[in-house]
């Protein structure tokens, strides 16, 4: 009874022990999981990378401590974890971190050599190793790196394992991680990896420091042709494997890291200081050709003092960034800021908005593609906006004002359109950089009186594009990133689109405008494009700067938008620094390189017509000769003709007269196109055919009614109300303004008056040189007919 007893205490007290012992072993390995895990492994500092939409590395910054070392990549080569699990631990798969057969092993190798040939480290176990900082080799530490490769087991799968160990793995120098190795020994992404590289970066990280591609290149080549043998011997290889993998030279000095599109790359690391590893949807062939395009093009710039160049081409349809040239500086002088990416830099806009104001007005009806403009001298408050030839034209169409870039007619159009009205429009197609406040933009906005980054304004030309093909509701600020998943800290880092809005120019106000903007002459020998089958259809607009700082072009074939600046990042000027000569030029060759695009087609849905004017494009009054023009469906155009005149004329005589001097059975009425003198003074010399109002009948003037006398003279300078300024001579007299006149009589003499004192008459050229003190002052017009003309000025 007593033995009987004894044996069941005895086995109470085994399985108390076993309990225990599970009980132990449970709670340490509960403890060992939630134990933290090395820093390193979420603190370690990366290579900053690049990769083009193929997986073209474009551009890497080294790590902060100055080695190369890339973010973990998502997917390892077969044929390396291949070679690497035959040559450092074939039972990978089959081990929870640690080998045990391996270390009985090692331990009768090392006892039976009397000395360390084997240290039975699993691939896991080197990972904690390298976690570890690679600390002294002691029976202690090698009892830590097995905890902590335990420890890594259960927080990890296999395949993350080899990820890890193929990121912090060490291939010589300051090259750190396979990925890192392969674009500095080979130059090449990791998909394109051979058996003789695999075997390489299989051996490689066993002794970094001592064997690697710039030393001891014998004793690598046979380590690497060793274990070809042994995939050979596995039935990995075959014989001709074996044999052309063993002729593969190895590797020279490590290359230079391609800088592709490093600008975009900084870029980058300012908006997601968190993030090491960008997959941008750049494609690395047209980025190759743009770089070596802004080449060409700056060794040509160069030489007339522009410094600085940046391209932008943007994919409309899926709105994505396809090329990016930040800043291309010729010979990479420092004095031009070579590290700034200027896509992103606020400039002058010059004339870049003049098709948004173009659209909004269609778009809301208040112009017409033909409704003409007055292109004459004009003041507003000190301000005189000139056209770049220094020219007039009298009248222009909306539509030449906006091909032409006629600088007079588009004031004119926002001083009717509303400048606060404007700067919100182009807040709404994306504009970032409008600051400050309307009153100080003024009429300038119009004129490059604001500044822009060429990312905003290609990413607005391509709404405009898009909104052309009816797909305005998929606008978005342009993607340069894939959408990704990254293993990276054991986070998954996305790249976030911007959200997607409406383009607000509708499809027909687009469409008409883009119609209008193909019409633009291109420089050069370009300008016959149309003759060539092989030529596209582009619609573009250039840009100048007041004072030649800044030279833009942006165009889109429909499909493709292309964005160009160039000038001098410190604010140099240059005197061929203008939109056509030194920014069109690089646009139209960037879009050889692009595949043509059928253009949107004619959107009748979006449009529809309105009988108008044929001289002036307003809703016909008087009897105007009229045709179709189409218009955006929604605007209401509600503008009659204010350039249309009736006149009587006499049957005979063909000249004009009125019921107070002719019988109405006498008389023949026409429809003339009349416009003011002013204006009709720089019409007809542009339009010398340009038939005028006939002349009075002599017997009509002296009982003219006064409802019918027409306009005669008018005063080119000054504007009612304006406030001049008059210069002060060196002597410290009052110098003298110029006022001008224009009548419609040529020979026509006029008399002039200031303050109810005669000045003197003039003739022909109608001219008068002024002093007047400060103060309001009345300046009076007398012609031959009596016809008087008043206005009021103040002189500051």
């Amino acid at each position: 009874m007593k033995r009987e007893y004894s044996k069941f205490r005895i086995a109470g007290v085994v399985l108390g022990l076993c309990v225990s012992g599970l009980v132990l072993v449970a709670g340490f390995i509960l403890v060992l999981y939630w134990f933290p895990l090395p820093e390193s492994l979420s603190r370690n500092q990366y290579s900053t990378v690049l990769y083009a939409s193929d997986n073209i590395l474009l551009a890497a910054r080294i790590a902060e401590d100055e080695q190369w070392r890339f973010p973990p990549v998502e997917n390892l080569p077969e044929k390396y974890i291949t070679s690497l699990l035959l040559f450092e631990d074939r039972r990978f798969y089959r081990h929870p971190g640690i080998d045990v057969l391996a270390i009985v092993r090692a331990i009768n190798n090392n006892i039976s050599k009397r000395r360390v040939v084997s240290g039975a480290s699993t691939i896991t176990m080197q990972l904690a190793r390298m976690l570890s900082g690679d600390q002294k080799r002691t029976y202690w530490q090698k009892f830590k790196e097995m905890l902590l490769a335990f420890q890594l087991e259960m927080h990890f799968s296999k395949d993350e394992i080899l990820i890890l160990y193929a990121s912090h793995a060490p291939f010589g120098g300051n090259n750190v991680g396979l990925a890192a190795a392969n674009w500095r020994y080979f130059g090449r992404d990791l998909t394109k990896m051979t058996w003789a590289e695999a075997a390489l970066f299989a051996v490689l990280p066993n002794a970094p420091s001592s064997i690697s591609p710039g030393k001891n290149r014998e004793k690598l080549l046979n380590k690497r042709n060793r274990l070809l043998r042994r995939l050979y011997e596995t039935n990995v290889l075959s014989a001709m494997d074996l044999k052309l993998s063993k002729l593969e030279p190895l590797p020279g000095k490590p290359k230079t890291l391609p800088n592709k599109a490093g600008h975009l790359l900084e870029t980058l690391k300012k908006k997601y200081p968190q993030q090491f590893l960008f997959k941008s949807t750049i494609d690395s062939n047209l980025q190759n050709q743009i770089n070596a395009i802004s080449d060409n093009h700056m060794r040509n710039l160069g030489r007339k003092n522009i410094n600085n160049l940046s391209v932008l081409v943007l994919d409309n349809f899926a709105m994505k960034v396809l090329a990016y040239q930040g800043n291309h500086v010729f010979n990479g002088n420092a004095a031009y800021s070579p590290s700034v990416d200027i896509i992103q830099r606020p400039r002058s806009s010059g004339s870049l908005f003049k098709p948004f104001l173009y659209s909004s007005m269609l778009q809301k009806g208040d112009i017409t593609p033909e409704t003409l403009v007055l292109d004459v001298p004009s003041y507003y408050s000190g301000y005189s906006p000139k056209n770049y030839d220094r020219t007039y034209r009298g009248v222009v169409s909306a539509k030449q004002a906006l091909i032409k870039s006629l600088n007079v007619p588009s004031v004119r159009l926002l001083q009717e359109y509303g400048v606060s009205i404007f700067k919100q429009d182009l807040l709404d197609v994306g504009l970032s950089t409008l600051f400050r406040s309307t009153d100080e933009y003024g009429l300038s906005l119009i004129l490059g009186g604001a500044e822009t980054t060429l990312w905003d304004i290609t990413n607005a030309y391509a709404g405009l594009s898009l909104s052309a093909y009816g797909r305005g509701e998929e606008f978005h600020q342009a993607s340069f990133l894939q959408d990704q998943n990254l293993l990276q800290n054991k986070k998954i880092l996305q790249n976030q689109k911007s959200e997607i809005s409406v383009f607000p120019i509708s499809q027909g106000a687009s469409w008409l405008t883009l119609e209008a903007l193909t019409q633009v002459r291109r420089p050069g020998v370009a300008a016959a494009w149309e003759e060539f089958s092989s030529s596209q259809q582009i619609a573009w607009k250039t840009g100048t700067s007041h004072g030649w700082h800044d030279a833009w072009a942006v165009g889109s074939n429909g499909r493709y938008t292309v964005g160009v600046w160039t000038g001098n990042a410190n604010g140099e000027e240059g005197r061929d620094l203008t939109g056509s000569k030194a920014a069109a030029p690089v646009m139209l060759d960037v879009f050889r390189l692009l595949p043509s695009e059928t253009w949107p087609r004619k959107p009748y849905h979006a449009l529809k017509t309105y009988s108008l004017c044929k001289d002036d494009g307003y809703l016909p009054s008087d009897g105007c000769e009229v045709h179709p023009v189409y218009v955006p469906r929604d605007a209401d155009f509600t503008k009659t003709s204010p350039f249309q005149q009736r006149v009587h004329l006499g049957r005979e005589t063909n000249q004009r007269v009125h019921s107070g001097c002719e019988s109405i059975s006498r008389m023949a009425s026409r429809s003339y196109f009349v416009l003011p003198p002013v204006a009709e003074y720089y019409y007809q010399k542009i339009q010398p055919n340009h038939q005028a109002l006939p002349p009075w009948r002599m017997d009509c003037l002296d009982n003219l009614p006064t409802a019918m006398n027409d306009l005669p003279m008018q005063l080119e300078y000054p504007v009612e109300g304006a406030r001049i300024k008059i210069p002060v001579e060196l002597d410290g007299d009052l110098g003298r303004s110029i006022f001008k006149a224009q009548h419609r009589i040529s020979n026509a003499v006029i008399y002039w008056h200031l303050n109810n004192e005669y000045l003197g008459e003039t003739q022909y050229i109608h001219e008068k040189a002024i002093v007047a003190n400060a103060g309001w002052h009345s300046l009076v017009l007398v012609d031959e007919k009596g016809y008087q003309l008043k206005r009021w000025f103040k002189v500051l």
